[in-house]
């Protein structure tokens, strides 16, 4: 484990009694996503994952892998 021992296994139990409250994820993801849609183009940080060219270049590459 050397280095990464203890990794994430810190509490949240001060922070719940302090008053976090946590929200479904389902909400949190719409909240976050009509959020991103309300940024200008370019403004809007990569999520992940390559380019829209790239990424159809390569979904063509493996349906043709595929048969």
């Amino acid at each position: 484990m050397g280095d990464t021992r203890g990794f994430h296994t810190w509490k949240n139990a001060r922070a719940v009694k302090a008053g976090l409250k946590f929200r479904p994820c389902a909400e949190t993801a719409a909240d976050t996503l009509r959020w991103y849609k309300a940024q200008p183009d370019g403004g809007r940080a990569k999520l992940a994952g390559p380019a829209p060219p790239s990424e159809a270049q390569l979904l063509a590459k493996w349906k043709q892998s595929r048969g």
